[in-house]
């Protein structure tokens, strides 16, 4: 099960990085930029903190799903920020 959201989120990754059009200004690189790593600080409070504190006990597949795509996030943030 772990696997298969691994694969998806590493599907969404290739396609966000591969399909984003390269003819935005640098206003909406920085907002989407921006929007991503906000992204990121969403899934890492969802799925990763509400692993470790869930009432039913410590649930990895959780966090690895969370730490999974909050690093896709990031690295595309990151990716669209520095792109010129």
């Amino acid at each position: 099960m772990v696997y298969s959201y691994l694969s998806l989120s590493f599907a969404i990754y290739l396609y966000l990085v591969y399909n984003i059009p390269t003819n935005m200004t640098k206003k909406q690189r920085e907002d989407i930029a921006k929007f991503l790593y906000d992204m990121v600080k969403l899934t890492y409070t969802g799925f990763i903190i509400g692993g470790i504190i869930s009432p039913k006990g410590f649930n990895l597949s959780h966090i690895v799903l969370g730490l999974s795509i909050s690093i896709s996030f990031f690295v595309v943030g990151y990716w669209i920020s520095k792109k010129e």
